[in-house]
């Protein structure tokens, strides 16, 4: 399954401790907490994951999905991302 890593770019380092962390997404304030949905996905029923970076947003900040597999087919996530690297960098 290909899924977002989060729900947005690349953003600055925040030292803000998670509980109070706040984010701002397309002009909204918003909790960080809610970005660990996506990557809940893989992790709350334990699936192999990795992340790829497929493009690159208007402000030069990467975009990336993650890539996630069956239980115990670590190397097929790793497999599904090398590919979507290549495809999605191979006209550059």
């Amino acid at each position: 399954m290909i899924a977002p890593t989060v729900g947005m770019t690349a953003f600055p380092h925040d030292p803000t401790p998670l509980q109070t962390r706040r984010l701002g997404i397309d002009a909204e304030d918003t909790v960080f907490f809610h970005q660990f949905a996506f990557p809940g996905l893989a992790t709350f029923p334990m699936l192999p994951a990795t992340s790829v970076r497929i493009g690159t947003d208007p402000d030069g900040l990467p975009i990336g999905v993650q890539v996630i597999a069956d239980l115990y087919a670590d190397r097929t996530a790793i497999a599904a991302a090398r590919t979507a690297h290549e495809l999605s960098w191979s006209d550059r």
